[in-house]
């Protein structure tokens, strides 16, 4: 019976001894531990917020609760300081023979506009670790417009406020342009690069306004085009102004 449980120990010992020195972290750089047996191919975000990453187990291993067994998973987490519970982070097992391979992330349920930060996930008994593969960026799907026209009040008033999918946003006198989170959405990153927008024409009652809002892979996308009159718009002339500023992840 000694002689059987010393066995079980110096196998245990032998299959923890090539990992328990490697830093149980996230990192954009190499892993040992995760390299010899997985490579990411490519990640990719699709366009109906789907993600797929495309992979290659270069060294079968075997999955399950055993002290010799090797898990490894691919998916994303939400970065901490969104405060956003792990239990809102998704990973999925991949395959665990030899060959390539190509998986699909669900979109998030969570309405989040913010960073999924991509990784795969290795653990084996007691120890886990992960390597970062790629960011990408969780946003409403779909384009808003929004027509009006400015009224006296409108005119005087300190800003012009416009609500669309997941955002809603401020346009200032001068040209500034502000974003904040629509209810139900949270919105993780502050809508910087939008800024002073030159050539901004001044609020005059009467004006009619069309703002159009969409998100990409750039970011936040505000165009915003003003005809001197309703009647101006209806005719299809050419707007007194025409610019689109984009608010970058």
């Amino acid at each position: 019976m000694k002689k059987i449980i010393s066995l079980i120990m110096i196998v245990n010992l032998v299959f923890i001894s090539s990992i328990i020195f490697i830093p149980n972290k996230a990192s954009a750089d190499n892993n040992p531990v995760i390299d010899q047996y997985v490579t990411a191919k490519s990640v990719t975000k699709n366009k109906d917020g789907t993600i797929t990453i495309k992979y290659k187990v270069k060294k079968g291993f075997s999955p399950g609760h055993s002290i010799t067994s090797v898990n490894i998973s691919a998916g994303y987490s939400w970065p901490s300081k969104y405060r956003i519970g792990s239990h809102h982070n998704y990973y999925k097992a991949i395959k665990n023979k030899k060959g390539t391979y190509s998986m699909t992330i669900p979109k998030p349920k969570l309405k989040v506009i913010g960073t999924q930060q991509v990784q795969f996930k290795l653990s084996a008994g007691r120890y886990s670790t992960s390597k970062f593969l790629k960011n990408v960026f969780n946003y409403p799907t779909g384009t808003t417009i929004k027509r009006f026209e400015i009224t006296k009040s409108s005119a005087i008033s300190e800003y012009i406020y416009v609500t669309g999918i997941g955002y809603a946003i401020k346009l200032f006198p001068g040209g500034k342009i502000t974003t904040a989170a629509a209810s139900g959405w949270l919105m993780t990153y502050t809508g910087s690069g939008l800024g002073v927008v030159k050539g901004f024409p001044p609020k005059v009652a009467g004006q009619y306004y069309q703002v159009k809002t969409y998100y990409n892979s750039k970011g936040l996308n505000v165009q915003t085009k003003i005809w001197s009159s309703k009647k101006s718009y209806k005719k299809k002339e050419t707007p007194i102004y025409n610019k689109t500023r984009v608010s970058k992840w």
